[in-house]
């Protein structure tokens, strides 16, 4: 048994105490086998650590049984030790972590009544099957007498709402049907397109609102007061308006061209690559951070900044090199250069043998993209530490920034990219490693003083003489 466990164990430490332990290991019992590994390997205050983990933990909205089996689950791991909890402490510290409505339920259905542990459980699960469930039966209902501020659901969720107003009010100083409010009905599927296409929030629901919904600075609709969006809502377009989705929209993302895309191009044998790039604020969403499954301790973040590079671009044609951002992309098979960028480095443009097509990756509308025309370009570091080789760069007219440095860059230059630590490695020749992100500060080493160099000098006259 010990054997078996011991050289299935994949752990560097462990594999080198079975070294060190030898010959020994064939005559040691299972007991003392986990007696040596549980002294060796566990921190002198695990046991401390599992029991705070058992009583610290809450069920928030997840459902019951997934938060009193995950909590058992962990005082298990206390098995064998004096921290251990038996049923009637689990069924302590399941009810302090228990959720407060689901608690006052079970309070007025009287479940300690149930002296044996599983019984107890069964029936608190049973308690929340049934709230879940008159809960989601409720927001049906809701949202079936609210679809629209003008229909007739409206009018019966009105009446209702009226009726339960009068009958509050007699009871707790009269709030009247004005008085309530009325949560906003779901967008439809017409309103959506309006607001995408004319710059509207989804929140506020405003056209040409300048902000996108999780930045939304307005207050919540009321819905009795809202009235489905048409085109006769939609006021005209202000003078500093650019619709999303051009050159200066917040998406950079092409990927490959999808087989169904229909386009006019020249009829040969072209490359199919694919760039990929989604630069922060892309697009809007709503996510129930409540919802089981949905854990900041165990899940990645929704997004991570991107790799931009701060480097100088030379030209012949300019005195001095330009200072721009690329955004290292380690998805990209290709670079790409700003046309704007292009033209004020003024660099000779050249054309590829074959096409490069590919298609934006947000865009509703299948928009393929055929590029051609590249210039070439070797981006130099601020500090002049690092050279890249020469680069062609096709010429996108709608980048969103001003230089995407691909696979082709990466390759050529044997760039290491870390995307745990924020960092691109170069090596370099004399076999340091530079940091393309965070390059070190480089001290100039300090001259000699005047007056040694002055003594130098008067002794070697001297002795000329």
């Amino acid at each position: 048994m010990v054997k078996t466990v011991a050289y299935g164990m994949s752990s560097v430490h462990a594999i080198r105490w079975l070294v060190a332990t030898g010959p020994s290991l064939s005559s040691m019992d299972w007991e003392t086998y986990k007696d040596q590994m549980r002294s060796l390997f566990l921190p002198t205050d695990w046991e401390y650590t599992a029991r705070m983990a058992v009583l610290w933990l809450k069920q928030g909205s997840r459902p019951f049984m997934d938060f009193a089996l995950e909590l058992m689950g962990k005082n298990n791991l206390l098995a064998g030790t004096v921290s251990f909890m038996n049923d009637d402490f689990i069924r302590d510290a399941i009810e302090a972590g228990m959720e407060p409505d689901l608690a006052q339920e079970c309070h007025w259905e009287n479940t300690n009544r149930l002296s044996e542990f599983r019984p107890w459980l069964d029936e608190v699960k049973r308690l929340d099957e049934q709230r879940r469930q008159r809960f989601e039966e409720i927001a049906k209902e809701f949202a079936r007498l609210n679809i629209r501020g003008s229909g007739a659901g409206s009018s019966a969720y009105a009446k209702s709402t009226s009726h339960q107003s009068s009958n509050a009010g007699a009871a707790k100083g009269g709030l009247s049907a004005q008085q309530m409010f009325v949560p906003i009905p779901k967008l439809l599927e017409e309103e959506r397109k309006l607001l995408a296409a004319n710059g509207g929030c989804f929140k506020c629901r405003q056209f040409f609102a300048g902000h996108i919904g999780p930045r939304c600075p307005n207050s919540t609709i009321d819905g009795a007061t809202y009235k489905t969006l048409t085109e006769r809502d939609v006021p005209p377009h202000p003078a500093n308006y650019v619709p999303r989705g051009t050159s200066s929209g917040r998406v950079a993302a092409v990927v490959e061209k999808a087989p169904d895309v229909e386009e006019e191009v020249i009829s040969f044998d072209s490359r199919i690559e694919t760039v990929a790039a989604v630069l922060p604020n892309a697009v809007s969403a709503v996510v129930d951070m409540g919802s089981p499954g949905y854990s900041d301790d165990e899940c990645a973040p929704f997004s991570c900044s991107n790799l931009f590079w701060s480097c100088l671009l030379p030209s012949t044609s300019l005195d001095t090199p330009l200072s721009v951002k690329g955004l290292i992309d380690d998805g990209s098979s290709v670079v790409l250069i700003k046309e704007e960028l292009a033209r004020r480095l003024k660099l000779p443009i050249l054309q590829a043998s074959d096409l490069f097509q590919c298609q934006a990756a947000f865009s509703e509308d299948k928009v393929s993209l055929s590029l051609s025309s590249f210039v070439k370009i070797q981006p130099v570091s601020l500090d002049g530490r690092f050279t890249s080789r020469t680069l062609r760069a096709f010429i996108s007219p709608s980048l969103v920034t001003d230089l995407i440095l691909g696979l082709p860059f990466l390759a050529s230059n044997s760039l290491l990219v870390d995307h745990g630590s924020n960092s691109c490695i170069a090596r370099m020749d004399n076999c340091t490693s530079y940091d393309l992100l965070h390059p070190e500060s480089v001290v100039p080493s300090k001259p000699p003083p005047l007056w040694k160099s002055h003594h130098v000098r008067a002794s070697e006259v001297r002795a000329a003489r």
